[in-house]
């Protein structure tokens, strides 16, 4: 299923203060905005978990096992209808996956476990129709939308079963920068004041495009749980 030599790409520490900059140019913006400007808005934070597929001459295999990472952002929410609202927002998610591999001796012989881990990172940028259930202190919530996750940068390493660590140059090649998907999950909101609210949701992200397609073809997935402020 490595089809492909990619040097591995960190996010260096210059491009994480900036994403942290413009959320917090952003927030400080909409703090100091009008108070119906600044209504709807908030910080989300969290884990994301997840995996990718491969198909092989039109056969699926699910061969990776669900990484964990780090997915933050901001948005912006709307009221449409009654119960019903709009959310744009964007994020930052790392995702990939975790690829078992058993390691033997020069005998055959097994002797240990290690895994390949692939990590991307994206930009994504989302739009949601959110429903709530009831107008009280604690609300229940439904969500589903649309998005669009913009590659970064992408760093591939392997980890033997006595945790050395290697850094891996063959990595899973990128051919597509974005990649459209999909968000479905729900939610509990909890209005701590008339200022704001903590909310605590769950979304299941499949993707609609794959980040590799060329004679093999590799897509992903993840669900993120996240926690945050709603002003």
């Amino acid at each position: 299923m490595i089809i492909n030599t990619q040097h591995s790409i960190f996010i260096t520490k210059n491009t994480m203060k900036k994403l942290i900059i413009v959320i917090a140019i952003t927030l400080i913006t909409a703090a100091t905005a009008n108070a119906q400007l600044y209504k709807g808005f908030g910080i989300k934070a969290g884990t994301t978990i997840a995996s990718q597929t491969f198909t092989i001459n039109g056969k699926r295999f699910d061969d990776s096992t669900y990484k964990y990472g780090f997915t933050a952002g901001i948005f912006k929410e709307f009221h449409v209808i009654q119960n019903l609202k709009a959310q744009i927002g964007i994020n930052y998610a790392r995702k990939g996956s975790l690829l078992e591999v058993i390691e033997t001796d020069e005998s055959g012989n097994i002797i240990g476990k290690g895994n390949i881990h692939e990590n991307f990172d994206f930009i994504t940028a989302e739009l949601y129709a959110k429903y709530n259930f009831l107008k009280s202190k604690i609300n229940p919530y439904i969500l589903a939308g649309l998005r669009i996750d913009f590659y970064l940068s992408q760093h591939s390493f392997y980890r033997s079963s006595n945790g050395n660590e290697t850094e891996n140059e063959v990595g899973i090649p990128v051919t597509n920068n974005k990649i459209f998907g999909a968000s479905l999950g729900a939610g509990l909101e909890y209005q701590a004041s008339k200022l704001f609210s903590l909310f605590l949701e769950g979304t299941y992200n499949p993707d609609f495009t794959d980040i590799y397609n060329g004679g093999s073809i590799i897509r992903g997935r993840s669900f993120d749980i996240r926690t945050g402020i709603k002003f």
